[in-house]
């Protein structure tokens, strides 16, 4: 399968990238105060975002083939705009984060907000669909004590693109009963 997620990339970053282009889809949309969900950031797209959104804190969910320094920004370029970097690799297509890929990303988005009560937080995938919009619903289920469905509809408001498959929705509803709703 890794073949195939490499031969997919490109064309499947096209595809991104001419949507963004032709229909009302964007590269990244605002989720709420802190969070911004969106596609890979390419550094054309970086040097606007993160000024703009503020942007203090970047969550990549992207395999290893997918952040290529020939277009993905190296981790002094990150430092230079000020942003920390968390990456948490995810398969693209098949992949759901692991229940401690969830806890290192949620602790990384409060530490960050710790330290500046105005940053924003980037987290994205390829496209900003799935295994990144995973993740922004597990930070709304635990900041928002809601439910996947509750969370995954106001996600779509938000970001209409994405797609929380039916496997996904699962282990997001087991999130919620062993994480979310248990007392602490």
């Amino acid at each position: 399968m890794s073949a195939l997620r490499k031969a997919l990339f490109f064309p499947t970053i096209l595809y991104n990238i001419v949507a963004d282009s032709i229909t009302s889809r964007t590269w990244y949309n605002r989720i709420d105060r802190h969070l911004v969900l969106g596609a890979i950031p390419f550094r054309s797209v970086l040097e606007d975002l993160a000024p703009t959104e503020k942007i203090k804190g970047m969550i990549s969910m992207n395999e290893d083939f997918e952040l290529n320094p020939r277009w993905y920004p190296t981790s002094s370029e990150l430092q230079q705009l000020g942003i920390e970097f968390l990456r948490l690799p995810v398969s693209d297509y098949t992949g759901t984060p692991t229940r401690e890929q969830i806890l290192q990303g949620l602790h990384f988005i409060d530490q960050v907000i710790k330290r500046d009560s105005e940053a924003s937080i980037y987290i994205h995938c390829k496209a900003g669909r799935s295994r990144s919009a995973y993740l922004a619903a597990a930070y709304l289920m635990a900041k928002q004590q809601k439910k996947a469905d509750e969370v995954i509809s106001f996600l779509k408001e938000k970001r209409p693109q994405i797609w929380i498959g039916s496997q996904q929705t699962k282990s997001l509803e087991e999130y919620y009963e062993e994480a979310v709703a248990q007392p602490k």
